[in-house]
């Protein structure tokens, strides 16, 4: 903001952008899944990031930053973030839950690591170098997509039974099958007749639009109460340590039997959204410290919940769930941070937009008890392939998955 002299409300911009496109692309994303599978797609992505930080880092205009930044960014991001939900619902049929709060600690604990590290490179070297050092990062870490079997599922079903010749006349079938019968299965609108997958999309749109505000703006609003940026900057040492804590608690409890993902979504945003309005009392550097610990936490157990979630509200239709998920939030993702800084140069302050931030957020929460509502039918009949019986039936074995996903 300052290099570039623009408002807070442009340079908030810059980053929702990114990452409203990384979810607004959740369709594109999940068809290059189904097209090239997750190795392919996150070599993919991490091109994109690569090209996107170094082309970035040659910027003078910010205005140009929208296409360098986050576009490209956003796309590339995109395809890692979605590679990474379906890798763990290919390698993992019992664990889920416990994977996926594993993959959602990288968020957490590289936040926990990177944000004091950014701040000491641009201090020493500038924001340009330090995008260029990132892009190496970034080359290093999709490189390791190589390691993603594409093969997984396939050994999986040989090593289960023999195969017959119709089952192989079937596959066969299914890997000639057109690009655009791919495209309507990920385009798929049944999965709004879904009480669940209404419930939950609806919910996370709502919360997403508030969420974001305090990591966006918080180093900001602490400058604001008179803390130097290099303070405000090792608020995000404690969020990336909790969020990683919270990430690793929530895969433990959403794998417990008896626990609803739903009600760990809505808990988690519940104290999220209170400790956001709480925060504007603060008057000096401990309550923050506080507030972010809090934030923290609940953000792991709410990102740990959401992509529980998105592999288990339609369980044979997790790539269309993804990617309408991912479209629709983009939206909120990106007018949220925005309208907070547009707010707070309007009034001067962080305190009312930090309130709003937090009160919408607390709204969201309570969407999915629309679901209380619903009564669900004695007995439903479900005509589905023989491919996707025994991927449900695969899923269901499982004792930890049965009594939540019979009561959501």
């Amino acid at each position: 903001m300052d290099y570039f002299n623009e408002s807070r409300e442009t340079t908030a911009w810059v980053g929702s952008v990114a990452i409203a496109l990384m979810f607004f692309t959740g369709h594109l994303s999940t068809a290059l899944i189904t097209r090239f599978g997750c190795r392919i797609t996150t070599l993919i992505g991490g091109a994109f990031c690569v090209v996107s930080l170094i082309a970035s880092s040659f910027v003078e205009n910010m205005f140009v930053l929208f296409f360098t930044y986050s576009l490209l960014f956003g796309v590339g991001s995109s395809c890692t973030f979605s590679a990474g939900l379906v890798v763990i619902s290919q390698f993992f049929k019992k664990r889920q839950s416990l994977a996926t709060g594993i993959l959602t600690v990288g968020r957490g604990g590289g936040v926990l690591v990177m944000g004091p590290t950014l701040e000491a490179l641009v201090r020493a070297t500038g924001w340009q170098t330090t995008y260029r050092i990132m892009a190496g990062v970034a080359f290093v870490l999709c490189s390791l997509a190589i390691t993603f079997d594409p093969n997984v599922e396939k050994d999986e079903e040989i090593t289960k039974s023999k195969e017959t010749d119709e089952e192989e006349e079937a596959r066969r079938q299914e890997k000639d099958a057109t690009i655009v019968t791919k495209m309507k299965t990920l385009f798929d609108f049944s999965v709004w007749k879904e009480p669940r997958v209404i419930a939950f999309i609806l919910g996370a749109c709502v919360v997403k639009f508030g969420h974001l505000v305090p990591q966006i703006h918080l180093i900001r609003y602490s400058q604001e109460m008179g803390i130097s940026s290099e303070k405000g900057s090792k608020l995000f040492i404690y969020y990336g340590l909790c969020s990683t804590i919270g990430r690793l608690l929530g895969g433990i409890v959403c794998n417990h039997r008896r626990v609803n993902p739903f009600f760990v979504f809505q808990a988690a945003e519940f104290v999220a959204g209170l400790s956001t309005i709480l925060v504007t009392l603060a008057t000096s550097y401990a309550p923050l410290v506080i507030y972010i610990i809090i934030y923290g936490l609940a953000d792991g157990f709410f990102f740990n919940s959401l992509c529980v979630l998105l592999l288990v509200a339609s369980p044979l239709k997790i790539a269309a769930v993804i990617g309408w998920e991912m479209t629709l939030v983009s939206f909120f993702l990106a007018s949220g941070p925005p309208l907070a800084g547009l707010l707070a140069d309007r009034l001067g302050s962080y305190v009312i937009p930090f309130q709003v931030a937090g009160g919408i957020t607390m709204v969201g929460s309570f969407i999915p008890f629309m679901l209380l509502c619903y009564k669900q039918p004695k007995r439903a009949t479900f005509i589905v392939t023989e491919e996707e019986g025994k991927e449900l039936q695969d899923y269901n074995s499982s004792a930890e998955n049965t009594y939540w996903i019979s009561s959501l």
